[in-house]
C-alpha cells in the first residue's frame, strides 16, 4: 500500500502564516462592516474624540481601513492558491490580475469619466493600489465559485458563470463605492443620471432597484455600460487563461478563496445600509 505523500516544506511554512491572515482577515472584516454600517467618519471621531492625537491616529486606520482589508483579502486568496496549486501558479495569477486590473484601471481614467480618489491608497499613476487589488480578489473568487458550482462543465460554461458572478459582484459594489466609500467617481457626460425609487425603479428590474436605492430620492451617478461589460468579460477571460490542464476534485478542499469571496459581497451588501 502506497505511503500517503508528506506536505511539502513550503507547505508547511504555509501554515501558520495561512491561519494568521485568515484569522486578521475576518476580524478587519468585521471592523470594516460596523465602521460601514455605521457610516463612521472624520465627523464622527471628531465628535466622539476630543484629543486631537488620538483623533488623528484614528482617522489614519480608518482612511487605510478600506486598502488594507482588500489587501488582506488577496494576500489569503494568494496563499490558497499556492497551497493547493503551488507557488509558481499563484504568482503567476496574481501577476496577470494585477497587471490587469492596472491597466484596466488606467484605461478608464484616461479614456472614460471616472476619478479615483485617495481612499483606496497610494497610486502608481492614476490608478490607487487597491483598484487592481479588487480586480484580483473579484477575478480570483468569482472563478473559484463558478468551479465549485459546475466541477464538470465545460470551461467556456465555468467562464461565463465566473464573469456573471463579477458583474453581480460590481453591481452590488458600484452604489457603495460611489456614494458610501467614494472610492471613485462616475462624472457627468459618458454615462447615464439614473433615479431610483422604491416605488418607481428607472432602471432595470425591483430587485437591482433595491440594491441601489438610495434615501429618499436621489440621483445615481451610474457608469457607462463598457464598465459593466469589462467586469463580465475580464473575469471570464482570466477563467479562460487560467485554465487547468488537470482538473483536480475541489469537494475536498476548504473553500478559503470562496469564503473571501463570499465575506466581501457580504460586507458590500452592508454597505448599503446607511442609505436606507
Amino acid at each position: 500500500m502506497p505511503t500517503p505523500s508528506r506536505p511539502s516544506t513550503f507547505v508547511r511554512w504555509l501554515e501558520p502564516l495561512v491561519s494568521g491572515l485568515w484569522i486578521l482577515f475576518f476580524l478587519w472584516s468585521v471592523l470594516v462592516a460596523v465602521i460601514w454600517t455605521f457610516d463612521i467618519g472624520e465627523a464622527e471621531v471628531h465628535r466622539a474624540i476630543h484629543d486631537p492625537d488620538l483623533a488623528a491616529a484614528i482617522l489614519w486606520i480608518l482612511n487605510s481601513l478600506d486598502v488594507f482589508w482588500l489587501l488582506l483579502a488577496v494576500a489569503n486568496v494568494h496563499l490558497a492558491i499556492s497551497s493547493s496549486e503551488g507557488l509558481a501558479i499563484a504568482r503567476r495569477r496574481a501577476l496577470i490580475c494585477l497587471s490587469s486590473g492596472w491597466v484596466l484601471g488606467a484605461a478608464a481614467a484616461a479614456f472614460s469619466d471616472i476619478g479615483y480618489t485617495g481612499r483606496l491608497g497610494m497610486r502608481l499613476g492614476e490608478v490607487p493600489l487597491g483598484a487592481p487589488l479588487l480586480w484580483m480578489a473579484v477575478a480570483l473568487g468569482s472563478r473559484e465559485c463558478a468551479l465549485r458550482i459546475l466541477p464538470k462543465a465545460r470551461y467556456e460554461i465555468v467562464a461565463a458563470v465566473a464573469g456573471l458572478i463579477a458583474l453581480a459582484t460590481d453591481l452590488n459594489l458600484e452604489p457603495v463605492a460611489q456614494r458610501l466609500r467614494v472610492w471613485w467617481i462616475w462624472h457627468l457626460g459618458v454615462h447615464t443620471r439614473v433615479r431610483v425609487t422604491a416605488q418607481a425603479p428607472e432602471f432595470g428590474s425591483r430587485v437591482l432597484s433595491w440594491i441601489l436605492r438610495p434615501s429618499g430620492v436621489t440621483e445615481l451617478s451610474w457608469p457607462p455600460i463598457l464598465n459593466f461589460v469589462v467586469w463580465f468579460a475580464g473575469p471570464a477571460i482570466l477563467t479562460l487563461a487560467f485554465r487547468e490542464t488537470v482538473v483536480r476534485d475541489r469537494s475536498r478542499e476548504f473553500p478559503r478563496p470562496i469564503i473571501v469571496f463570499l465575506v466581501l459581497n457580504v460586507v458590500f451588501l452592508l454597505g448599503h445600509i446607511p442609505d436606507r
